[in-house]
């Protein structure tokens, strides 16, 4: 599932043993669940700045994957180089 600043908070840790938190939002008020993420460090390496915005999956092994995201701005279009084709469907 995918969800935004509405339902998950990123945020960074304010010391301890975690480098992030996410805050999702759960249906009972005022009651969040806070999920402690580990760092990366090729994603805290990478420019640009973190959005408010995480990819929560539970496969089948029932472990929980948390996938961030970073904002960019946006790059400049190609005049030269190879064409490529990304299909999504």
């Amino acid at each position: 599932m995918t969800l935004d600043g509405t339902v998950a908070q990123v945020e960074r840790a304010k010391g301890g043993a975690h480098d992030l938190w996410v805050r999702v939002s759960t249906l009972e008020a005022g009651k969040p669940v806070w999920l402690p993420l580990g760092a990366n460090r090729f994603f805290n390496e990478a420019a640009d700045e973190l959005a408010n915005f995480a990819q929560i999956t539970v496969p089948r092994d029932r472990r929980v994957k948390v996938a961030l995201v970073k904002r960019s701005e946006k790059a400049e279009a190609r005049t030269e180089g190879p064409d490529i084709a990304l299909d999504w469907g």
